[in-house]
């Protein structure tokens, strides 16, 4: 008898419409924590950018950087300042990223990627699939 009388409620609530409402609104509070988690996780993100912009600023890697142990009038010469990365005198990009530990630029249809030591912004090396993997010295 008590199943009857719950099959009895769960057909009126369906034929009363009063059922599926239910389940759009489960629905929509599952889309709004969806939401809300993403924004979350954004927020958390533009966070850590802010963070990392003020405890590693660009200025900390800004100056003249030349490749180390090699001649002289081979060594690739890498100036670093607001304007962007000049390469021997040349301007090879104007926009580039710091986050401490990564330096990065485009240059051409190569992306160059520079890799600082633990807290040591004096010298930075090329990462390179090659087996020579150049490192540049900041010079004065």
């Amino acid at each position: 008898m008590n199943v009857s009388v719950k099959n009895n409620i769960t057909a009126k609530q369906a034929q009363s419409g009063r059922f599926f409402p239910r389940k759009w609104m489960n629905v929509a509070a599952l889309v709004v924590a969806l939401i809300c988690a993403y924004g979350i996780v954004q927020g958390g993100l533009w966070l850590n950018n802010k963070y990392q912009q003020v405890s590693h600023p660009p200025t900390l890697i800004y100056g003249t950087w030349v490749e180390d142990n090699v001649a002289p009038y081979l060594a690739e010469n890498i100036v670093i300042n607001q304007s962007g990365v000049t390469v021997n005198g040349g301007v090879v990009s104007t926009k580039f990223s710091f986050d401490g530990e990564t330096f990065r630029y485009q240059h051409g249809t190569e992306e160059r990627v520079f890799r600082f030591g633990l807290g040591n912004f004096s010298s930075m090396k090329l990462d390179t699939k090659v087996a020579y993997q150049p490192v540049y010295v900041k010079t004065l």
